[in-house]
């Protein structure tokens, strides 16, 4: 059980990397070459990724994150929507989600204790915020009856909303 979790955060961690992987190399395509300064809201960004990666298992509202950036929730939101296109709390439900897929498919853990890990108040929550985001109950995608490819796939394909 040990071992599991410990292989289900390795590879929440990798999951999250390479999305602040492609990021770095976005913010660095479009870094102002000829003053060498990060726009105030490309670190922002990135603060907020690093901060999502490392606490959207336990933190699921945008306040935390802002209160950690200092700065207003609104404030965030538009900066997050500026420099990436996509809204913080979309990030924020991406990773939450992309680590329920990963309990779901390499743990034998119950709906209960992913949502027990996951800080949702109840393994019903979980199971309405999976459901609105892909289409498919927690059960069916975890057997694999939602007509979705394995691995990766399953993991960042269809289901994902944006």
């Amino acid at each position: 059980e040990e071992l599991g979790s410990k292989v289900t955060t390795s590879i929440v961690n990798c999951v999250l990397t390479l999305i602040n992987d492609i990021v770095a190399r976005e913010e660095k395509q479009n870094t102002n070459v000829s003053h060498g300064v990060k726009e105030r809201g490309q670190v922002i960004f990135r603060e907020f990724l690093e901060l999502v990666r490392s606490h959207s298992k336990e933190h699921h509202q945008l306040e935390f994150y802002a209160e950690r950036i200092h700065v207003t929730p609104r404030y965030l939101g538009t900066t997050v929507k500026r420099q990436s296109g996509t809204s913080a709390k979309e990030w924020i439900d991406r990773a939450l989600l992309t680590q329920i897929k990963v309990y779901l498919l390499h743990t034998d853990k119950t709906v209960r204790q992913i949502a027990d890990e996951l800080k949702f108040e109840s393994d019903v929550s979980l199971c309405k915020f999976f459901k609105r985001r892909t289409g498919v109950s927690a059960l069916i995608w975890r057997r694999g009856e939602c007509n979705e490819g394995g691995g990766l796939t399953r993991l960042w394909g269809a289901g994902s909303t944006t």
